[in-house]
């Protein structure tokens, strides 16, 4: 008997392209199917099980997951365990270990370019009928029957390396750097990277301003393509109404940080959108033994997520730290004035903090203050319960059978 441990409907897209992805037990053993949910989705999907017979990726121990033709629109492939590719960065960039991020992503550019057949691209109107007309990318690189969702959840770390979805594959040239582009873009932790890391990325992989700015347009195109959907038809749709932006409600969706000495220098000054993470890292290896100043927005907020470290040798060391927040519940730190962080680095490179700052409502102080003063009478209370003569009193009281 089949038990269902996870389904997933792909509603958004197309007709032709709606399926039902689902993860099932049966008799101890873990499988991953793939049922059309119309007629015209069938073709999409069993063509899952021709494609597996092949593959064109001639990096060592590379292949694509097994897959079958169980029913017509309907697949079935082998539930692999092992270690995802993006669960790899995201644990890589929690401890900050950005040379061991740096090669994760060496190793995603070397398993999309490295093909058994490559060809200078050339268009067609297939090509641009999915993802639009690109005359700059003539010559690129580029190979037929390969898989543009090489994103790093589909790639698991096992006995070797397994693509396990490789439903997007096309007959014609597609560029292989747009894969890469887009493996980069759709995964959430590497674009939550420091900036100077996110750089480096892009340098290894050596994808220009202007290439990203092509490669952006084509995924654009690309999910018009498989969803029906565009910017144009959303709009069509609305009741559309022009409001009158006040300058200042814009300036509160954005805040500025910066690091100071002892002596007022400014050292760094960066500005962030309301709920973007944070990332400030400096270089202190001037400033070991002296106090650092760290305002993390310039105006009264809400922090989260707050972590303070100091690197070394590319290793990360979390400290300890010192700050002016008024309350702090529930992993959150709460000012009523502009959030402060002091450090004082000793024996290390660099200082590095992150965090996410949320707006603090106009009527939140009163709310703190009331909460603090709440917290002051009750440990003052208890202070007062504490002493010999709250406890001599009470003693009495019962003596003479008061309350």
């Amino acid at each position: 008997m089949q038990k269902t441990i996870y389904s997933k409907s792909s509603i958004e897209r197309k007709n032709e392209y709606k399926i039902i992805t689902r993860i099932y037990e049966e008799d101890g053993v873990r499988k991953v199917e793939k049922a059309a949910q119309n007629e015209n989705a069938a073709y999409h999907v069993e063509r899952m099980a021709r494609i597996a017979k092949t593959n064109p990726y001639t990096t060592e121990m590379v292949m694509l997951a097994p897959c079958e033709k169980t029913a017509p629109g309907r697949v079935v492939l082998p539930y692999i365990t092992g270690n995802r590719l993006d669960q790899q960065i995201d644990e890589h960039a929690k401890k900050h270990e950005w040379n061991a991020i740096y090669e994760d992503i060496k190793l995603l550019n070397n398993i999309i370019m490295n093909v058994e057949h490559k060809y200078p691209f050339q268009t067609c109107g297939e090509f641009e009928d999915m993802f639009g007309a690109h005359p700059q990318l003539d010559g690129y690189e580029s190979a037929s029957n390969v898989n543009v969702d090489m994103v790093a959840s589909n790639i698991i770390l096992a006995d070797q390396i397994y693509i396990i979805d490789y439903e997007w594959d096309f007959e014609f040239l597609i560029p292989l750097k747009y894969i890469v582009y887009r493996s980069i873009l759709l995964n959430g932790t590497i674009n939550t990277l420091p900036d100077n890391v996110k750089g480096k990325v892009m340098e290894l992989l050596e994808i220009s301003k202007e290439e990203e700015l092509i490669f952006f347009q084509m995924e654009v195109a690309f999910q018009h393509y498989i969803t029906g959907v565009s910017l144009i038809d959303l709009y069509s749709g609305m009741t559309i109404k022009n409001y009158r932006i006040n300058t200042d409600d814009l300036l509160n969706t954005l805040y500025t940080a910066k690091i100071v000495t002892e002596q007022n220098k400014k050292l760094i000054e960066k500005t962030f959108w309301l709920h973007e993470k944070a990332n400030l890292k400096l270089d202190v290896k001037e400033y070991l033994g002296h106090n650092l100043r760290i305002e993390l927005a310039d105006k009264p907020a809400i922090i989260k997520d707050l972590e303070v470290f100091t690197v070394k040798d590319n290793v990360c060391f979390k400290v300890e730290f010192t700050t002016n927040s008024d309350l702090y519940l529930y992993e959150q730190h709460y000012y009523q004035a502009v959030p402060v962080v002091e450090v004082v680095p000793q024996d290390c490179e660099f200082v590095q903090i992150s965090y996410k700052v949320q707006k603090l409502e106009q009527n939140a102080n009163e709310y703190i203050g009331t909460f603090i003063k709440h917290v002051h009478e009750e440990s003052e209370l208890q202070l007062i319960k504490n002493s010999r003569a709250w406890k001599a009193v009470t003693f009495v009281k019962k003596l003479l059978g008061r309350k």
